[in-house]
């Protein structure tokens, strides 16, 4: 995970948050589509309106990845990564 620092003494540390985004209590949903393919959540393959909720779904796939040393969905292409996404996860989106 490359937004996942290693301390000299032994604490992780979050890092680049350039695309992070503030929600305020009158905008609870936001529609961007920013972030690395592979662990982008079924929200924004869809582009559909997203809250926090895909905040859940990095950390899930973070530490999938630091579990397993892979991302669950992975596939050589961008286009089938995506697909394993929404094939897998379809019943939360009908």
């Amino acid at each position: 995970m490359e937004t996942i620092l290693l301390t000299d003494n032994g604490y992780l540390k979050l890092y680049d948050f350039a695309f992070a985004k503030s929600l305020s209590s009158h905008a609870s949903f936001t529609y961007s589509i920013v972030g690395v393919p592979d662990i982008m959540p079924p929200e924004m393959l869809l582009d559909r309106p997203y809250s926090f909720s895909v905040d859940w779904w990095q950390l899930g796939i973070a530490i999938f990845e630091m579990l397993t040393s892979r991302t669950p969905f992975f596939s050589p292409s961008m286009y089938e990564t995506h697909k394993n996404v929404l094939i897998n996860h379809r019943h939360r989106f009908p």
